[in-house]
């Protein structure tokens, strides 16, 4: 621990808190324990791992003067502008993050950015993931129970749903048709077919002798363990029985998961968003910086994000302001921020890239 304590001081002194940032401390296993395999950081669960933030100061003191020092003698501001073709904040960070690199030496360090994606566009890693294990800022979620509980609906497992009509049989014919059932599985459970009791008793049984039986009107079967290639179900089963009057379907709330953009009419899903204890939404998650050789003990543990919104109702307020209203700025100030954007920040972050320069057009003279 001394190692990283010494590091993490060299750390803090490339990144100070003075210039806008914030440096929050974490292991790999506690990142790899909630993100999806898609997403896994490939080290050693004890290597020692860091998420950098900027703070609302960093867009003034140190943003600023930096992209001013960019101009060259005789440059025109927009003449500036077309050499920043990815924009100035991602050349700003590549720039930044490249120095804290040769800074640390001999330490390696790997450094993830915000904006590095992989070859299927997902990103490297998940920032917001980063930093709720951190303790720098609580991620709020949508309701993804829901989604959940909406897949298992439609493709569970055929063993699941043969225990599901078993008991549905034994409990609703209690007459000679459910003594037929379970004699027919007890002689039948021990036979060389791979396939469960369940579905050989409908597909060989009972619903063989009912199509022998409707001859010569010609019956398709579509059991409920039959699969297309992809796994997916040939029929849904709960679909067919709520149109038929058998049994109501209830769906999960999908407005909790999706909603409809009314300017491109396209439904969206929602993404959750992190509030920061003393910022709330007025911060940016920069990069994750990696030290593979570093390890943290076994006993460490990361500091916990303080829960802001206490309750379901400003949760989901804030994740719809969030995800429907973000050009205002108004999920920012979930949670009662201390510190906060300037109303220019709010301005340049509102407007996409290209067209933030016109924000920031007076920081600009010509130079001769």
């Amino acid at each position: 621990m001394e190692e990283a304590e010494k590091l993490l001081n060299r750390l803090y002194e490339v990144l100070p808190e003075k210039e806008g940032f914030e440096c929050h401390v974490f292991k790999v296993g506690s990142y790899n324990s909630l993100a999806s395999v898609y997403f896994q950081l490939h080290y050693d669960a004890n290597t020692l791992a860091v998420v950098v933030l900027s703070t609302p100061s960093f867009f003034e003191a140190t943003f600023k003067p930096w992209l001013q020092s960019q101009q060259l003698v005789g440059e025109s501001p927009n003449e500036l502008a077309e050499r920043f073709s990815s924009g100035p904040m991602q050349a700003y960070f590549t720039q930044r993050f490249a120095k804290v690199k040769e800074a640390m030496l001999p330490i390696e360090v790997e450094v993830l950015h915000d904006f590095d994606v992989q070859s299927n566009r997902r990103p490297r890693v998940l920032m917001t993931t980063c930093g709720h294990v951190s303790g720098a800022a609580f991620f709020y979620r949508p309701p993804e129970d829901a989604l959940f509980w909406l897949t298992c609906l439609v493709a569970a497992r055929d063993d699941a749903i043969a225990v599901g009509k078993e008991d549905g049989r034994r409990k609703g014919r209690r007459s000679g048709g459910g003594l037929y059932h379970t004699h027919w599985i007890i002689q039948n459970a021990e036979g060389p077919d791979s396939t469960s009791c369940m579905a050989s008793y409908t597909d060989k049984a009972r619903y063989g002798e009912m199509v022998s039986a409707m001859l010569p009107i010609e019956v398709e079967v579509l059991h409920d363990f039959d699969v297309q290639s992809n796994r997916r179900p040939r029929v849904l089963m709960t679909t067919c029985g709520h149109v038929s009057g058998a049994a109501f379907f209830y769906r999960p709330p999908e407005d909790a998961l999706f909603w409809l953009d009314p300017e491109t009419q396209k439904v969206k899903r929602r993404m959750g968003l992190s509030l920061h204890p003393k910022f709330g939404g007025h911060f940016a998650f920069r990069a994750v910086l990696i030290f593979p050789h570093v390890h943290l003990p076994v006993e460490f543990k990361e500091n916990r994000p303080p829960m802001l919104l206490d309750t379901i109702e400003k949760q989901n307020e804030a994740i719809a302001l969030f995800n429907e209203h973000w050009k205002d700025g108004r999920f920012r100030n979930c949670g009662n921020p201390v510190e906060t954007y300037s109303d220019l920040q709010l301005k340049y972050f509102a407007l996409p890239p290209l067209e933030r320069w016109s924000v920031i057009a007076d920081w600009f003279v010509e130079k001769r």
